[in-house]
């Protein structure tokens, strides 16, 4: 038996599903509320032409 994979598969659920009952469905999953530090998000941005000079950076070096 020949099958197309190239035509659209439709199945019982994609037709019984209206555009309203997925908008709906969509909006009631959503939370309005963002649960973010503000210490967090600031200190992981690295303003460009910042000033590090008052920054150390250690690193330790073994030979092979």
């Amino acid at each position: 038996m020949a099958t197309d994979y190239d035509a659209p598969r439709v199945t019982e659920s994609d037709e019984d599903t209206s555009l309203e009952q997925l908008t709906a469905g969509r909006k009631d999953a959503q939370s309005p509320v963002v649960d973010v530090e503000d210490t967090d998000t600031a200190e992981s941005f690295e303003l460009p032409g910042a000033d590090l000079s008052g920054e150390e950076f250690t690193v330790r070096v073994i030979p092979k």
